[in-house]
């Protein structure tokens, strides 16, 4: 709300960073929550429907850009709306009952230097190293769609906001189809194709025109997108023990906004040089290592969280 009540640039990037910051927090506890409550034979599956909640909230938002079309103060508007929404959350939040894994185990002596140099640093930093290059490619990918789409490909806002929208729902598919297979296939064989799919698409869309291609690279992108959340969120939840796993799941997920920061500072330098195109290009590069570090990774479907111990590692 802070965002659409400010004056100067800098103090809109201060409500961005403190929004940003309380996203990737419960976005990253909200899947450690789920994955220590429910069955691992459905524990990706039940993650999907988490991050297609978040999606529709996404797509909310994304209705909201019109009334921001009209110039003067109107942009404020779709920030101050979030207040409706936040005046629910503490009710919400009372009918949230604490993780059965985390009230039942003892294991809670995990330690940050665990993570960085310990027994589970290996795993941390190829997950966070994944996380970093993904959404290096993603934020730019994200962020200019809208201004490639109208400025280059000469679309209308609105035919915009519907695009993305269709797009983004028949792409919405791949939470779940993404999730029944990374209860089916694995974790690390979902994820890859996810980030595959999630690569083609964002390229496509930044190297078309042609507007049946648009809207493809749309959906394509975001089903590879879409699919993983749960694949890669339960990979992330099962890779470490209780008294880790929190602590690994919001650090990758900080080590993601820390890649979409880096991916935009990169492209406030190149994208002006050599083009928005050739920028996302660039990015994709990353986006394909990130699948190729996912294969360094154990599977870990079905995995028993409460046996999530050191002997896993040997």
């Amino acid at each position: 709300m802070a965002a659409g009540l400010v004056f100067e640039a800098w103090q809109f990037g201060v409500a961005q960073a403190v929004l940003r910051t309380g996203t990737a927090a419960i976005s990253g506890l909200a899947v450690v929550l789920l994955a220590e409550q429910v069955s691992a034979s459905i524990r990706a599956y039940s993650i999907s429907f988490y991050g297609a909640a978040v999606s529709f909230g996404s797509g909310l938002a994304l209705l909201t850009l019109p009334l921001a079309d009209g110039g003067g103060q109107n942009w404020r508007i779709p920030h101050l709306m979030i207040g409706a929404g936040a005046l629910v959350i503490p009710f919400l939040i009372r009918n949230v009952p604490e993780s059965r894994v985390f009230a039942e185990t003892q294991e809670r002596d995990g330690h940050w230097r665990d993570l960085a140099t310990g027994p589970w640093a290996r795993r941390f930093w190829v997950v966070a190293l994944i996380g970093f290059l993904a959404s290096a490619f993603s934020a730019v990918g994200i962020a200019f769609s809208t201004e490639r789409m109208i400025e280059q490909v000469g679309l209308s806002t609105g035919d915009t906001v519907i695009i993305l929208l269709l797009g983004g729902t028949l792409g919405g598919l791949g939470f779940f189809v993404g999730g029944h297979l990374a209860d089916a296939w694995g974790r690390r064989t979902t994820t890859v194709l996810s980030l595959l799919l999630a690569l083609g698409g964002g390229l496509l869309l930044y190297w078309t025109v042609s507007l049946p291609l648009v809207v493809l690279a749309v959906m394509v992108s975001s089903f590879g997108t879409f699919a993983f959340v749960p694949a890669g969120g339960s990979h992330r939840a099962e890779l470490f023990p209780t008294g880790l796993r929190a602590s690994a799941t919001t650090a990758s997920s900080n080590f993601g906004l820390a890649g979409s920061a880096l991916g935009l500072i990169l492209g406030v330098f190149t994208i002006d040089r050599f083009g928005v195109s050739e920028t996302v290009t660039a990015l994709g590069v990353g986006m394909a290592a990130a699948a190729l570090l996912t294969l360094l990774l154990p599977e870990t479907k079905g995995q028993d969280l409460t046996a999530t111990t050191d002997t896993a590692l040997r």
